[in-house]
């Protein structure tokens, strides 16, 4: 991640995909674009090296390391 600002934004994408359980109510809440949490999501699974969602079409799931992650 390379500054603070990017670095909270990809964790307020991700806890807000994770309180609503869908990318598009996250963007919703968040005023941006679908595209853009996913996109950020995406990101910061990249970094951590681990997948913190399940994705289908109903929406997203915390894994168990996402769910281990959420609370730390």
């Amino acid at each position: 991640m390379t500054g603070d600002g990017n670095a909270l934004r990809l964790l307020a994408y991700a806890f807000a995909a994770a309180d609503y359980g869908s990318l598009r109510r996250a963007a919703r809440a968040l005023r941006v674009r679908e595209s853009s949490v996913s996109r950020n999501v995406l990101k910061l699974e990249q970094h951590l090296d681990m997948q913190l969602f399940e994705r289908d079409f109903r929406g997203v799931r915390l894994t168990e390391a996402g769910g281990a992650w959420i609370d730390v």
